[in-house]
């Protein structure tokens, strides 16, 4: 059904952000669907931070992890969907976050750029920055890559946030170099890449730095632009309020996997992609022509060209640079090269309004379909979900 028979077909509902934490770009997703929606859409508790105590409404949009919140939630009895993590002591459906796959994606993109030793900063330890560092170790290892962990091992006491600054700064120094670091998200890499300048470390030659969450707010600020795994937080919280409105009107939601004994179900919604700024701009690879095949990769991935030809630019046979390149990078020629031209791909459909197959040719595939096919395998995406932020924008610029 689409925005306007939404708003022709139905009283309007009224629903409630019910938050104890706030996710600004998820809150853009949800305003996004509540505008389609025709909604009226109570979202006080972001400015006062206390819930309503006399709400009344049809349904409700949950970010909570205080027990004050959660009883508030109980009370509501109307349907309800948890936003970006399962709620503790509450049994709703969940949009969550990929957080596994974000971690992946994050080191991959790191292999991809020839590093043997990767670190991931815990500034503290909770089950997304957990399941982050997870799938990171699961990637580095399977590549036989060196693997450390920064976990901070202070507490929260006074003066907490100046010692482990100086802790920070000194586990960088230690560790080896080249080094490529991924935070838990945005606002850890601005402080690991802070903690790099206080070292006399620069950043990408010594460390390169990866955030998670794509937060333009903050991936522009820091000493150098700051690459990101872009978990796609406003298609989330379009997601979970689409799904909020299925429940309103008595309907499951197809996507939805139910847990025995559990709610309807949970849906994990996929990462973008990492969208790679100068903070990861190093190509970090002992071997020379492997060096240089990477090189040529990264320049000439758009074109069509074949492992042949990327051979043929270096010193070495096929084969051996075959061998090379899977010992000094982690993946594959063909791996490699795939990878770069979807970065490009989700990159153009994020930022461009060009049909899909302008950005298949300028991004190495044969067509927009076979692009889409590859989007479908390897993202769990299709090439309209990638246009989100665009539509976001254009969206606001015309109210």
């Amino acid at each position: 059904m689409c925005a306007a028979d939404l708003r022709s077909s139905r009283p309007r509902r009224r629903v409630v952000l019910a938050m104890d934490y706030y996710l600004r770009l998820i809150h853009e997703g949800v305003v996004r669907y509540a505008q389609e929606a025709n909604w009226h859409l109570d979202s006080s508790m972001h400015h006062e931070g206390v819930p309503p105590g006399d709400w009344f409404g049809d349904g409700a949009l949950v970010m909570v992890r205080t027990p004050k919140m959660r009883s508030f939630v109980r009370r509501l009895r109307v349907p309800a969907v948890s936003l970006a993590v399962r709620p503790k002591g509450l049994r709703l459906p969940s949009v969550l976050m990929d957080n596994a796959q974000a971690g992946r994606l994050g080191a991959r993109h790191l292999l991809s750029r020839g590093f043997r030793h990767l670190a991931f900063y815990l500034p503290q330890r909770h089950p997304v920055a957990e399941e982050r560092a997870l799938g990171f170790a699961d990637e580095v290892t399977a590549a036989g890559r060196i693997l450390y962990e920064l976990a901070w091992p202070g507490t929260r006491t006074a003066g907490r946030r100046a010692s482990r600054a100086t802790w920070l700064v000194e586990q960088l120094r230690a560790l080896p170099k080249p080094l490529a670091v991924m935070a838990e998200d945005d606002k850890w890499a601005l402080e690991t890449m802070e903690a790099c300048h206080r070292a006399g470390l620069n950043v990408p030659a010594d460390v390169a730095v990866l955030g998670v969450d794509n937060d333009p707010l903050l991936t522009t600020v820091g000493w150098v632009p700051l690459s990101s795994v872009d978990i796609d937080l406003p298609g989330l919280g379009y997601r979970a309020a689409r799904w909020l409105d299925a429940l309103m009107d008595g309907r499951r939601h197809p996507e939805a996997e139910r847990e025995p004994g559990g709610p309807e179900g949970d849906q994990y919604h996929p990462p973008l992609g990492v969208v790679a700024r100068r903070s990861t701009d190093a190509l970090c690879v002992e071997q020379p022509d492997v060096r240089e095949a990477l090189a040529f990769l990264l320049t000439h991935f758009h074109e069509p060209i074949t492992v042949a030809e990327v051979a043929r630019h270096t010193c070495l046979s096929l084969r051996r640079l075959q061998v090379h390149f899977k010992r000094f990078v982690g993946q594959s020629i063909q791996e490699t090269l795939l990878k770069l031209r979807l970065e490009n791909a989700k990159r153009l459909l994020r930022d461009t309004s060009l049909k899909i197959d302008a950005v298949a040719r300028q991004s190495g595939f044969a067509n927009g379909n076979y692009l889409a096919r590859v989007l479908r395998r390897t993202a769990r995406a299709r090439p309209t979900d990638l246009r989100l932020r665009r539509r976001e924008s254009a969206m606001e610029r015309r109210v």
